[in-house]
Parts: C-alpha cells; sequence; structure tokens
C-alpha cells in the first residue's frame, strides 16, 4: 500500500516536472497570467476563502 503511494506521489512529481520542460513558453506565458490576475485585484476569493492580495 505504502509504495503504491510513493509510486504514484513519484509520478505526479515527474509530471509536474516535464510540463514546463516540454512547452516553456506557453508555461511563461500561463504563469505571467495567472500573476497579472493575482495582482490586480485587491482581493480574491481562492476555493471558497476570502485572500487579501494588498
Amino acid at each position: 500500500m505504502i509504495e503504491t503511494l510513493i509510486t504514484a506521489f513519484a509520478l505526479v512529481l515527474i509530471t509536474d516536472g516535464l510540463i514546463p520542460a516540454l512547452f516553456p513558453n506557453k508555461w511563461r506565458d500561463t504563469m505571467e497570467t495567472l500573476a497579472q490576475q493575482f495582482f490586480d485585484k485587491k482581493a480574491m476569493t481562492c476555493h471558497g476563502f476570502f485572500v487579501s492580495a494588498s
């Protein structure tokens, strides 16, 4: 059971690292867009919680 969880977690980390490596321009554009959206708003809702971004 624990070996399966460790293997699954390792695959998530590998996949997470492959996306920016395979598509660096798209990844950078997406991160820039998210950063602009976050800093353009004084307050935003994140998963149902109020988060202040000031």
